[in-house]
């Protein structure tokens, strides 16, 4: 992938992102007033209020940042004073491409842990810079699963259980 090409679709997918949060952001700021009703009720934390508030602030923040690289990526003003201009440019390297696409093509049509390995050597890349490319390509080679089993489940509740009767 070109250098082009990789800006190209960076900024899409800011574009798409800060879309997103902006429309999140407004939804939760025009909620906010209604969970102060909440307050209403006697005893009851305004949970929904501070959900609300968390939030909108998460979504902002995310916004800002979408902002901030896509200003980056231009060459434009920050959207923010306290925000520092950085320099960003992407290096393709023609021969990681082809192993890549070549990887993510075969059969298996995924990128093992042993592949890296072969990238590293194939490229005179240290043990610690191959650790480094391991720890951060974990989450892409092995993603977490966020079903709960029963077994989960029942181990989860075992432990509950064997607190109470721990504290006994």
């Amino acid at each position: 992938m070109s250098q082009n090409d990789f800006k190209s679709t960076l900024k899409s997918y800011l574009d798409e992102k800060r879309e997103y949060h902006l429309e999140w952001k407004n939804k939760n700021l025009y909620i906010t007033p209604l969970t102060i009703l909440s307050w209403i009720i006697p005893g009851f934390l305004n949970i929904p209020f501070y959900w609300n508030l968390f939030r909108f602030y998460s979504h902002w923040s995310a916004e800002l940042a979408a902002k901030s690289v896509l200003a980056n990526l231009n060459n434009t003003k920050q959207p923010h004073s306290s925000l520092v201009p950085i320099n960003i440019s992407f290096k393709s390297n023609d021969d990681l491409d082809d192993i890549v696409k070549s990887l993510l093509r075969g059969e298996s049509k995924h990128i093992s842990e042993d592949n890296i390995e072969d990238i590293a050597e194939e490229f005179a890349i240290n043990d610690s810079g191959e650790k480094e490319i391991m720890r951060s390509a974990k989450y892409i080679i092995h993603p977490p699963t966020w079903e709960i089993t029963g077994k989960d489940f029942n181990k989860y509740w075992n432990n509950i259980k064997n607190r109470k009767h721990n504290k006994k």
